[in-house]
């Protein structure tokens, strides 16, 4: 599927509101209710709508401390070995983002924590769950934004 202008706006509005009605979002780019439901089903099973979800305020809801952790390897790296470290970090709760890194054995983690305590046990259960690593922790001071939209119309 190649997405064309109307697609394009269609993906803005729902950066913005994910909640908006296919009525109003088919009045926003001029086209019917009937032909945004359409669009927005094919860009969902082509994959470029992963999902629709809510983006919860996570200090406000009693998660203050944000950090973000460097998970480093040993000499021992392997594909396997990153990927059981994967599967760990994916259960632990908090863990709010993962990514691998090219150049550096590196997996980085973005960790929303109750207090200080909470997020020196979190790294403990890390360092303890994943063999042979050392961590590296940045602590966020203040957070300016998140899930800042990306404009993808053509205009």
């Amino acid at each position: 599927m190649k997405l064309n202008k109307i697609d394009y706006k269609i993906l803005d509005i729902l950066q913005n509101d994910g909640r908006i009605t296919y009525d109003n979002l088919g009045k926003n780019v001029g086209i019917t209710r009937q032909a945004v439901t359409r669009r927005v089903k094919k860009m969902v099973d082509a994959g470029y709508i992963r999902k629709f979800c809510v983006d919860l305020d996570h200090e406000r809801l009693g998660r203050d401390v944000i950090a973000y952790v460097d998970i480093i390897f040993d000499k021992s790296f392997t594909v396997e070995v990153e990927k059981v470290a994967l599967d760990f970090i994916t259960k632990i709760n908090g863990v709010r983002l993962a990514n691998t890194t090219v150049g550096e054995k590196y997996i980085t983690i973005k960790i929303y924590t109750l207090n200080m305590q909470d997020l020196h046990q979190t790294i403990r259960t890390i360092q303890n769950g994943i063999p042979d690593i050392s961590t590296k922790t940045v602590i966020v001071n203040e957070l300016f934004f998140t899930n800042k939209k990306i404009t993808y119309s053509i205009n």
